[in-house]
């Protein structure tokens, strides 16, 4: 009888551990990446979650996205907010799904938008051929690799058709151009209501736009229990905390999926290689 006990209390004991374990997850942070870079916007992320459900959350800073990529490979990482051109870049490898992802100013994307003097006779990216085209650094979306993808649909390749100097800012950029020091230049979309007047702005022509990006997501590793993961999903889309929204510079959360992260072929982005950004 001893034994048979012994044995029941061996298999509640495991099933026991093996429901707190999954109701602990490892929540990946890339330095200086991420919305919740700051220990304090960290802190306020996890007693959210941890305070509105039965999940304990762990969370681990990586120095870039690069290691974080790597450890969520690895399995180290259940959940990760992570870059859109990191996710759309490795989603094939990841074993994930997108749980929620962001809406900012009111809109679920953003835009790159390619500008050049209103007095050029530029009139589309196909005229772009042989330009000076400014950008604003390799690692800004929609100042350069979102552009530079468009551009490579166009039918221009990078170093071949036109050559990048990046000017370190989408003001910057914008000037340039402005003052007829570059052909062209590529800002996110809402720049030029940011740094110009509507005087300067009528100095500018807009000679198309990037696909619409959608925000960087949340995701979720497929290892974890679906009941898990759509709890996390709910309390996060529910989320109406203004103090912590405003930290993480966002409007709220919407239920996504991998769709949204389609609009390029992951191989694609190996021509963003091409461009050398000077020191």
């Amino acid at each position: 009888m001893s034994r048979y006990f012994f044995i029941i209390f061996l298999f509640l004991s495991m099933t026991i551990s093996s429901a707190i374990a999954q109701t602990t997850l490892t929540m990946g942070i890339a330095s200086y990446a991420s919305p919740l870079s700051s220990y304090t916007k960290q802190e306020k992320f996890v007693r959210y979650i941890e305070e509105n459900t039965d999940i304990t959350v762990r969370p681990l800073v990586f120095k870039n996205n690069d290691e974080l990529i790597l450890q969520y490979k690895k399995g180290k990482i259940d959940f990760a907010w992570i870059g859109t051109v990191q996710y759309m870049k490795h989603r094939n490898e990841l074993y994930s799904y997108v749980l929620v992802r962001p809406i900012r100013r009111n809109r679920e994307f953003y835009r790159g938008v390619f500008i050049a003097h209103s007095s050029s006779e530029i009139n589309g990216l196909i005229d772009l051929k042989s330009k000076s085209v400014a950008f604003v650094s390799k690692t800004s979306e929609a100042g350069f690799i979102f552009p530079a993808l468009t551009l490579h649909s166009a039918g221009l390749t990078i170093t071949k058709d036109y050559y990048p100097e990046f000017l370190r800012g989408h003001d910057n950029v914008i000037y340039a151009v402005q003052q007829k020091k570059y052909d062209a230049g590529a800002v996110f979309d809402s720049a030029l209501e940011v740094y110009l007047n509507d005087s300067q702005r009528s100095q500018i022509k807009i000679l198309g736009y990037t696909k619409e990006i959608p925000f960087e997501p949340i995701i979720i590793s497929k290892r974890i229990d679906k009941n898990i993961a759509q709890t996390l999903q709910r309390v996060l889309v529910e989320c109406t905390s203004t103090m912590l929204l405003s930290d993480l510079n966002i409007d709220r959360f919407i239920e996504s999926s991998d769709t949204p992260y389609q609009i390029y072929r992951p191989g694609n982005l190996d021509i963003l290689n091409l461009a050398k950004e000077t020191p």
